[in-house]
C-alpha cells in the first residue's frame, strides 16, 4: 500500500454490482486498517449502523488470529463491509474491473458488517500483520438508514452453524478431533451419530447429537497424564452402547423412541458423562469400560426399557406437566441422573 503525490491511498481492488449498488472489493492490509476505518460503534444505537461492541468477541478473535500466526496455521475471516461518502477513482488495469482503488487520505469508511473482525486486527495484529490482507466491500454514499437497512439484512438472513457441525469440522479442537476419529473407528457408534444437529430431528434414524458426544466425553477425558487416550475413550463408548441396547433400536425414527424412553437425550449423555468421571476415581479407564458393559451384558432388552423409561426419570431428570412427561437437562438434573446411574452401574444391575 503507498502513498502517492494526490494524498490518497492505493489498494488494490475488483468492482462489480449487487442490487443496482456499485461496490469495490479492496485488499487491505491488516496493520491500514487503522488509518482507514471510522468504527461506527458509539453513540446512540439509532445514530449508527453497527451494534454495540462486544469485548468478549473481539479478544476471542484475537486469539484465533494470533494464535494461527504463532504456529504458522491458515486461517480465514469473511470480508468487511462498509460504506465511503468520499469520491473514490478507480483505475482500472488490463483486465476489465480489476485494478486499484484511489482513496483520499482524509475519506472515512464506515463500516456496517464485521466490526468485530476489524477491532481484533487492529487491537491484536496490527503489529504482527505483515504479509496478511483482509477483503473490504466498500459502497459509496449509502446513507445512515440503508446501511442500518443492510446490517438488518446481513444478520436476518444469517444462519450460524449448529456447534456439531462446527465442532466436526474443526481439527484445531483437540477433544472433537479425538471423538470423530474415535466414532470414525466405530462403525456402530458412527451409524447412531448425527454430526450435524445439536438436537436430534424427529423424523432421523440417528439416536444421538455429535455435541453432547463431545460434551460428556470431556465430563470424564482427564488432564495431563491422566487423559485417556483414543482407545480408551472408545472402548467407554462402545460399553455405553451395550449398556442403552443402542443397536437394538437403531434405524427407528427417534422422535417416536424418545416419547418413551430418556436414553438418548442429551441429559443422559451427561449424566453418563459425570457417572464415568465417578467410577475413574476408583477403577482404571479398562475397569470402569468392563464394568458399564457387565451392567449392560447383564440385562435384557426390556429391562434395560424399563430402567430408562421416561416414567422412570420422574423426580429426578424428568417433571410432569399438564401436556405429559418433561425432560430437565440443567445442571442440577444431570447430576441426579448421573448419581443414579453410578449406583446401578456399581451394583452391576439395571433396576
Amino acid at each position: 500500500m503507498t502513498k502517492t503525490d494526490d494524498y490518497v491511498f492505493n489498494v488494490p481492488c475488483a468492482i462489480g454490482t449487487q442490487g443496482s449498488q456499485p461496490f469495490m472489493l479492496l485488499s487491505v492490509p491488516f496493520r491500514a486498517l487503522r488509518r482507514l476505518l471510522v468504527l461506527d460503534n458509539s453513540g446512540h444505537v439509532l445514530d449508527r449502523s453497527q451494534r454495540e461492541l462486544n469485548p468478549a468477541r473481539v479478544r476471542k478473535i484475537g486469539r484465533y488470529l494470533t494464535d494461527a500466526m504463532e504456529s504458522g496455521q491458515p486461517f480465514i475471516l469473511p470480508p468487511l463491509i462498509g460504506n465511503c461518502n468520499s469520491p473514490i477513482r478507480f483505475v482500472e488495469s488490463d483486465v476489465s474491473g480489476v485494478g486499484r482503488a484511489e482513496l483520499p487520505m482524509d475519506a472515512v469508511i464506515e463500516l456496517f458488517d464485521g466490526q468485530h473482525r476489524s477491532n481484533a486486527i487492529i487491537q491484536y495484529c496490527s503489529s504482527v500483520g505483515t504479509g496478511n490482507q483482509i477483503g473490504l466491500m466498500l459502497f459509496q454514499n449509502v446513507g445512515l438508514k440503508q446501511r442500518q437497512q443492510f446490517f438488518s439484512d446481513i444478520n436476518n438472513t444469517a444462519t450460524k452453524p449448529s456447534a456439531a457441525i462446527s465442532m466436526a469440522y474443526d481439527t484445531r479442537d483437540e477433544l472433537a478431533r479425538t471423538v470423530k476419529a474415535m466414532t470414525g473407528d466405530s462403525p456402530a457408534l458412527a451409524a447412531i451419530t448425527d454430526f450435524e444437529h445439536n438436537t436430534v430431528p424427529a423424523a432421523s434414524e440417528h439416536l444421538v447429537s455429535f455435541k453432547p458426544l463431545c460434551d460428556a466425553t470431556a465430563r470424564f477425558i482427564g488432564a495431563g497424564d491422566e487423559r485417556l487416550d483414543q482407545g480408551q475413550i472408545g472402548a467407554i463408548w462402545a460399553s455405553w452402547m451395550q449398556l442403552t441396547g443402542a443397536a437394538a433400536v437403531q434405524g427407528i425414527r427417534i422422535g417416536e423412541y424418545r416419547k418413551e424412553f430418556i436414553q438418548f437425550y442429551g441429559v443422559m449423555l451427561h449424566a453418563f458423562g459425570l457417572a464415568v468421571q465417578t467410577l475413574r476415581q476408583s477403577l482404571s479407564p479398562s475397569d470402569v469400560a468392563a464394568q458399564i458393559a457387565l451392567t449392560g451384558n447383564g440385562a435384557d432388552q426390556a429391562t434395560k426399557e424399563r430402567f430408562f423409561a421416561l416414567a422412570a426419570w420422574e423426580g429426578c431428570c424428568v417433571v410432569r406437566t399438564e401436556s405429559g412427561l418433561k425432560i430437565q437437562a440443567d445442571i442440577a438434573a444431570q447430576r441426579r441422573a448421573a448419581a443414579r446411574l453410578t449406583d446401578a452401574l456399581r451394583a452391576g444391575q439395571l433396576s
